[in-house]
């Protein structure tokens, strides 16, 4: 019975030296099984990393200049010089860089449930001044950003306009305020991270 048992574990130690890591490899694509390979997006092979180039001249808070009614399009949005977008809280984790004529905003959502990997929309730019910009949804998903944005500074007069504006009877004018209001607070937070 040693010889039996003894074969028993040196065959049960071969297999577990060659079938775990064998089997490791194989579930690794599947959430939670292995997670040997990097997450990257299928269709275009985005990293889930900072990449791509982050120009100066798009560092700030941009807020839309004229918006939809029935839409809901209100944006406001801070590209941040650490590559990340404040705009709206959410699961979702925003970046942005600027490549080939284009503003890229990648989108991976923090919602292990409702995952679908990066989520790219690109945009091409126009300037009209230093602190006047246009975009134009153009490939990939569409972030809702597009038309004109102005670029402000945060100040403490910046923000007693807002709260005034939040108290508006325009729906428009308080949801816009509202926007303005989470991209600053999320500005924030970020940055305090």
């Amino acid at each position: 019975m040693t010889d039996a048992r003894a074969r028993f574990l040196k065959r049960t130690a071969i297999v577990s030296i060659v079938a775990a890591p064998f089997l490791w490899f194989v579930l690794a694509p599947f959430p939670g099984l292995g997670l040997i390979y990097s997450i990257t997006d299928p269709l275009r092979g985005h990293p889930h990393s900072k990449h791509g180039t982050q120009p100066t001249k798009f560092v700030g808070l941009w807020v839309q200049e004229v918006t939809k009614e029935f839409g809901s399009k209100e944006k406001a949005f801070f590209l941040m010089d650490n590559w990340d977008v404040a705009d709206i809280p959410s699961t979702s984790q925003r970046t942005w860089h600027y490549d080939d004529g284009r503003l890229v905003i990648d989108s991976v959502s923090g919602c292990g449930n409702c995952y679908s990997g990066i989520v790219t929309g690109e945009y091409t730019v126009t300037f009209d001044g230093a602190d006047r910009m246009e975009l134009t949804h153009v490939d990939g998903h569409d972030h809702h950003y597009f038309g004109w944005y102005r670029r402000v500074e945060i100040t403490d007069a910046l923000r007693e306009a807002i709260e005034q504006q939040m108290r508006s009877e325009s729906d428009l004018e308080a949801r816009q305020a509202k926007m303005v209001m989470f991209a600053i607070e999320q500005y924030e937070h970020k940055s305090n991270r």
